[in-house]
């Protein structure tokens, strides 16, 4: 929690301990109650998550938003991809598919029908029209509902980082993989990312 209040506000300083309780007391309350903090942050309990924000028109020591060419970037295939204003990063490889693989089943790696894939794959935020295949017919949903579905905070929906096909998402990142490239037995190669903490001097 400290980490994430001095991300926001660039400095611990004025954040004391009666701050620090007043969020943790958050945990017990309904969803929707809001604590002030310094800095023009916000923290909210939101479904099981606490989440904080921070009010941009309050001046702060540091500038936490990304540059705007850091909004959108190709993922790089293969090799490594680190994720705009995150400390993680993605790092790909295409293996050939042989019967019987064992598919990964966690949430940091994932393995994708690579000939699926149509368009450059970018790692990005959502923007209108997106949508994820959500069963094996081809049934779609919009990724508003997903997000709405999946009771994900309105704040995290706006920063969450996503792989993109078009306005095709291939994954929330983290979380759920579009069912339109999944890996099957007509597979010929696999596009394998793994989800990793970025490290320094690497």
């Amino acid at each position: 929690m400290r980490k994430a209040l001095s991300f926001l506000s660039g400095s611990l300083k004025d954040l004391e301990a009666v701050h620090v309780a007043a969020v943790l007391d958050l945990v017990s309350k309904q969803t929707g109650k809001r604590v002030n903090l310094p800095y023009g942050i916000t923290a909210a309990k939101e479904y099981n998550h606490i989440s904080f924000v921070r009010d941009k028109r309050i001046s702060s020591s540091i500038d936490t938003s990304p540059p705007e060419n850091e909004l959108e970037q190709a993922l790089n295939i293969p090799g490594r991809t680190s994720l705009p204003d995150r400390e993680i990063c993605l790092i790909t490889e295409v293996l050939n598919y042989k019967k019987n693989m064992i598919i990964p089943q966690n949430l940091y790696t994932k393995w994708f029908d690579y000939d699926k894939i149509k368009d450059t794959v970018l790692i990005r935020k959502r923007k209108q029209g997106d949508y994820l295949c959500i069963d094996a017919k081809g049934g779609t949903k919009k990724l508003k509902a997903y997000f709405i579905d999946e009771k994900v905070p309105r704040q995290i929906r706006d920063v969450q980082p996503l792989l993109a096909d078009g306005s095709h998402i291939i994954w929330v990142i983290g979380g759920r993989i579009s069912e339109a490239y999944k890996v099957d037995e007509n597979t010929k190669r696999i596009l394998q990312i793994k989800l990793t903490e970025e490290k320094e001097n690497e």
